[in-house]
């Protein structure tokens, strides 16, 4: 995003204005509507308009030079970028791990607990100690699933901090520019 919005500062006439504008747009939208569904695990595609409103504009240039084409195809690849991690992102607020994979944790984790549990050692203490380990193991491993199972919830989440950055960069360049 920031590499786009830098590339936008050499595109010709009012569209280089007009396409950052709504390039921050788009940001300001992901972190101030999209981010926060995807925290409670709501898919928004608030933002999708945007980026076709940023396509359409691309569109609209008609590069007269060698350099103004090289910039418009470079323009358009980024574009394309953003657009296909945009889409990535949404589409992983409900993407879910495998159900299989819980089937296999919980039965396999019950399974060697009861093994555990019938092969003692007849040492009381140290037949303890295996099982605790073993189920605290096993309890982490559902932990470990549930967060990856949840990427924008709870402690570990994905970040915005990029989207902030690009941001960041924004004003700076905006600021060189005035």
């Amino acid at each position: 995003i920031g590499d786009l919005y830098r590339d936008l500062q050499g595109v010709p006439g009012q569209n280089s204005q007009e396409m950052q504008s709504l390039l921050r747009t788009y940001v300001n939208t992901v972190l101030n509507e999209e981010w926060p569904a995807f925290r409670v695990g709501e898919r928004n595609f608030a933002a999708r308009g945007i980026l076709d409103d940023l396509f359409a504009k691309a569109g609209e240039l008609e590069p007269h030079s060698l350099g103004e084409q090289t910039l418009h195809i470079e323009v358009l690849r980024l574009l394309n970028t953003v657009t296909h991690n945009h889409r990535i992102l949404g589409d992983s607020v409900d993407e879910s791990v495998l159900p299989m994979l819980w089937v296999v944790v919980w039965i396999g984790g019950l399974l060697n607990l009861s093994i555990n549990a019938l092969s003692a050692s007849g040492r009381r203490g140290f037949d303890y100690f295996l099982l605790v380990t073993f189920a605290i193991n096993i309890g982490l491993v559902i932990t470990l699933i549930y967060v990856l199972d949840h990427p924008f919830k709870g402690g570990v989440h994905v970040s915005d901090d990029p989207f902030r950055g690009a941001l960041d960069l924004m004003d700076h360049l905006d600021s060189r520019r005035h």
